[in-house]
């Protein structure tokens, strides 16, 4: 008795490859998106957190630190309490490096390489009494699309309300292009 061997032929091989490559190239385009959204949900707790620190001071001076520059150096212009308070509330993006405090956003290196920080400006513009916190987003300098900033108090020379948005900006606090509101 003939036994008959069973094997696959060429296409059935090729469309199984190019089936497996597809749901390949699905995976790695969702976990793209997944740390993106994750990354930009960390980087705006940090930035809620250090609003509230910076709150707390200006309840206890009467003025916000006046600044443009990262939130770690002006928390050591500001005062030692500030420092603290920043080191506790935004832990664990929180690094103590070198005895300067980096208050840093998740699209960066981690600590102990040198993470980017979060900006602080104050005041946003000659009529508003509010300040902005900036981070640079995912391509890591200031001007692409990815952005991030927010505004605890609005802007209303921009009609800007209060919350977090994706747009073009400048280590400055400068604005441009489009701005997005970041779903919170």
């Amino acid at each position: 008795m003939k036994r008959t061997q069973h094997s696959f032929t060429l296409v059935e091989i090729l469309m199984v490859a190019g089936m497996i490559a597809l749901v390949a190239a699905i995976v790695i385009v969702s976990y793209n998106g997944i740390y993106r959204s994750w990354s930009t949900g960390n980087t705006v707790g940090a930035m809620k957190c250090a609003h509230l620190a910076i709150d707390r001071h200006m309840l206890e001076t009467g003025t916000y630190p006046i600044a443009n520059d990262t939130l770690g150096k002006v928390a050591k212009n500001a005062s030692a309490k500030l420092v603290a308070e920043l080191k506790q509330d935004c832990s664990p993006y929180s690094y103590v490096k070198n005895g300067d405090l980096l208050i840093y956003d998740d699209f960066g290196p981690k600590p102990p390489k040198a993470p980017r920080e979060i900006y602080y400006k104050f005041p946003i513009d000659s009529n508003t009494n509010a300040f902005m916190l900036m981070s640079m987003g995912k391509d890591g300098s200031w001007g692409g699309d990815d952005d991030i900033i927010y505004l605890p108090f609005g802007w209303p020379a921009k009609d800007l309300k209060p919350g977090f948005y994706m747009a073009t900006t400048s280590a400055s606090g400068g604005i441009s292009g489009e701005i997005e509101p970041i779903a919170q």
